[in-house]
């Protein structure tokens, strides 16, 4: 008799649609905008222990790397006078006319941790094929390690006409909050899950920082 192989979701890797709730504004009082194409990815190696051998129901801790990119219109700064971090606007106006020295092209400030994540799971019977329909709630913690940006624009050259680009790598920003955690929700049939996370903690420390709150929502794909 052949024995069917069925998946205990030991390996997950996640493509997400990454963004922010807030109520911001840029420096200069506009709005600041988070764009469409924000995005993240998580990898997870979990173990599942069953509630009993023929049980539907399992839980399964974990650990692993998350990453979050978020594009905006907004550049991180540092206000001089409260310390707190800011959204200054990407274009930078000076000199006679209101002459624009310093215009991003492109702008985001990456996030990088190490998370621990566990799902209480149920799993229906599996078919001739070893595929079953899946439901997975759970909550995950993480540990910022990593935090930069990446800026690229054009500078008015000082000497003679034109523009020069620029690419600047920023590392060390301040008033970042080190942990992020908060409850996740997957939902799907066989190795191809939907999944969604809301995020408890803000990205930067309270009262010290503009009030954002992250969440995701993306594809799960599970094996092993």
């Amino acid at each position: 008799m052949k024995t069917i192989a069925i998946s205990s979701d030991r390996v997950i890797a996640q493509f997400t649609f990454d963004n922010w709730f807030h109520q911001a504004k840029l420096t200069n009082g506009q709005d600041f905008d988070t764009k469409w194409y924000s995005r993240g990815a998580n990898i997870y190696i979990m173990y599942d222990f069953k509630f009993g051998e023929n049980s539907i129901f399992s839980f399964a801790p974990g650990i692993g790397y998350g990453h979050s990119s978020i594009f905006s219109n907004g550049v991180i700064g540092q206000d001089s006078a409260s310390g707190e971090a800011v959204f200054e606007p990407k274009s930078e106006q000076r000199g006679e006319g209101g002459r624009i020295i310093r215009d991003f092209k492109n702008n985001k400030l990456a996030l990088n941790y190490l998370e621990v994540p566990i799902e209480l799971r149920m799993r229906t019977k599996p078919d001739k094929k070893g595929n079953s329909f899946k439901v997975a709630i759970g909550f995950k913690g993480g540990w910022l390690f990593d935090a930069h940006s990446k800026k690229k624009y054009d500078v008015d050259k000082i000497t003679s006409d034109g523009t020069i680009t620029k690419k600047v790598k920023v590392q060390n920003f301040e008033n970042l909050f080190n942990f992020r955690y908060g409850p996740t929700f997957r939902i799907g049939y066989s190795s191809i899950n939907v999944i969604a996370y809301y995020g408890l903690s803000g990205v930067f420390e309270d009262a010290k920082g503009p009030d954002v709150t992250p969440f995701s929502l993306g594809i799960s794909f599970n094996g092993l």
